[in-house]
């Protein structure tokens, strides 16, 4: 009998030693991973909803994200001569005779098939062509070194100058010999476009008036019906010192970059104090349209507690002083305790970088700053008026990746590479790209954060990861399935030894009807 108690005794004792273990694994693996040579970085946040009512739930996800909707590749395809339609044929040749390569699009707008294809003159220069099936010209535009020139946004007010028909540039005159089949030239003008000196040659048929815009040697820029070519374009809108100072001067200080990059510094320094070598950072972009979900992505990061954000670009969607006012500096205040450190987009500059460089300085375009074992290093890739030469960054970058030796090496752009295909669509030019990417490769960067495509999306290029998150709060692009096109941003935890990325999207709640 003794025995049997004893049994028991035991039993129940083995029991609550198991039990113990598994309590102890089971907290183990619900509390944050901790790297063998430090401590741990704050904790996961439990997801939450936002909004009164809720309008928007945290989901958390492991990074990755390599899918693309096989529309997003049907939509181009490559084609030769032979592919175009004689109608169409005949009118194209006399403009351009040999391009390096033709891209086709098929697409229905307004309940209309349209034909649309680029000539690609080189990798950075073509013409687009808008056609319907029948032949008939809807329109032409060119990008030609990063400027585009469209119908309907070509020439300022007031700039168009009658100009006779044999008065025209030699050059001109021999292009407009070969578009014969537009019609006969009936009236020209001249004027100093947004990029250069053009002229206008109204070319009439029987059936439509259609208006060519050719530089002074006889390239075609652009083309249309006239109500769109000849259509004035106003100068934008440029901010007053007066408007600057008057919705900025309370942010001046706050928000400058060698403020924040000072704050980094000194708090780079107390976490290495507290012998802690993991930190932890988050990166969202393109947040400039929708400031509800600007701001809930700001109280969601907040609740992690990181060391520092990176916006990968386009804070406002003009970069207007009262812009950046009201919906940036306003909702910072607000909702971001913690060191804000922008990415300069496209939107940003595009009107100009006056409130841009009023606030975060004249030096924020392309810089560097270390934190305990890492190196950050920003770019500007835009085609903007105050834009750095790119060369002029890359020497740069050059120089920062190289003196970082054995720290990890974070590279942050606005606009993502186009050797990418999926992102190919919306990204830098490939005579940017190339140089960009084979730096990378070159230095092993850890990371490259990239924003203008609202979504989120992730590759591997030339054994170098690659990110964009772009769903701050601009209208989202639809290629990259439930998980990339969303509303998001991303959580970093570096540790001396690796780095750990979650994505957390902001996903609408579906109403009771």
């Amino acid at each position: 009998m003794k025995f049997f108690s004893s049994f028991k005794l035991n039993k129940t004792f083995a029991l609550i030693i198991i039990l113990f273990y598994l309590a102890s694994y089971f907290s183990a693996c619900s509390s944050p991973t901790k790297d063998s040579s430090s401590q741990s970085v704050p904790p996961q946040p439990q997801a939450i909803s936002y909004g009164q009512p809720p309008e928007f739930m945290e989901v958390f996800s492991p990074p990755g994200n390599d899918y693309a909707d096989p529309s997003l590749y049907a939509k181009e395809k490559e084609i030769s001569w032979a592919d175009l339609p004689p109608a169409i044929l005949s009118q194209v040749q006399p403009i351009i005779s040999a391009p390096q390569k033709i891209i086709f699009r098929k697409q229905i707008q307004e309940e209309k098939e349209h034909w649309s294809f680029e000539l690609f003159l080189n990798e950075d220069d073509y013409l687009g062509f808008e056609y319907q099936p029948e032949g008939k010209l809807i329109q032409i535009f060119s990008y030609v070194n990063e400027k585009t020139e469209e119908p309907g946004a070509i020439f300022y007010q007031g700039n168009l100058q009658p100009i006779s028909l044999p008065a025209l540039p030699s050059g001109v005159k021999q292009k407009i010999s070969q578009l014969s089949i537009f019609g006969h030239p009936q009236a020209a003008w001249q004027a100093k476009g947004r990029y250069g000196q053009r002229y206008l040659v109204s070319f009439i048929s029987p059936q439509e008036e259609t208006v060519f815009s050719l530089g002074e040697k006889g390239f075609v820029f652009s083309a249309g019906p006239r109500q769109a070519m000849l259509q004035p374009a106003l100068p934008y809108k440029q901010d007053s010192l007066a408007e600057i100072e008057k919705n900025l001067a309370p942010f001046k200080d706050k928000y400058n970059l060698n403020q924040i990059l000072n704050e980094i510094k000194s708090q780079a320094e107390q976490v290495s104090i507290k012998s802690s070598p993991a930190f932890r950072f988050a990166v969202m972009g393109d947040s400039r349209s929708n400031l509800k979900v600007f701001q809930y992505i700001l109280q969601s990061i907040n609740r992690w507690q990181p060391d520092f954000v990176i916006n990968t670009g386009d804070l406002t969607y003009n970069g207007y002083a009262e812009e950046m006012n009201n919906y940036l500096f306003s909702t910072l205040d607000k909702f971001a305790p913690f060191p804000f450190i922008p990415v300069i987009g496209n939107h940003d500059c595009r009107r100009g970088s006056q409130a841009y460089h009023y606030v975060f300085g004249p030096n924020s375009h392309y810089f560097y700053f270390d934190f305990l074992n890492a190196r950050f290093i920003i770019l500007d890739n835009n085609s903007c008026p105050a834009t750095p030469s790119w060369s002029e960054q890359l020497s740069a970058a050059e120089e920062w990746l190289r003196t970082a030796g054995d720290m990890k090496k974070f590279v942050f752009i606005h606009r993502p590479p186009a050797e990418i295909e999926k992102w190919a669509y919306h990204s830098m030019p490939y005579r940017m790209s190339r140089p960009f990417t084979k730096l990378m490769s070159q230095y092993k960067v850890d990371h490259v954060f990239c924003g203008h495509i609202h979504a989120y999306s992730t590759a591997t290029y030339q054994g170098i990861p690659y990110t964009i998150t772009g769903g701050g709060g601009g209208p989202l692009h639809q290629y990259f399935g439930e998980k990339g096109s969303s509303f998001h941003y991303v959580m970093v935890d570096v540790y001396p030894q690796k780095i750990e990325m979650i994505l957390v999207r902001l996903v609408p709640l579906k109403r009771e009807k």
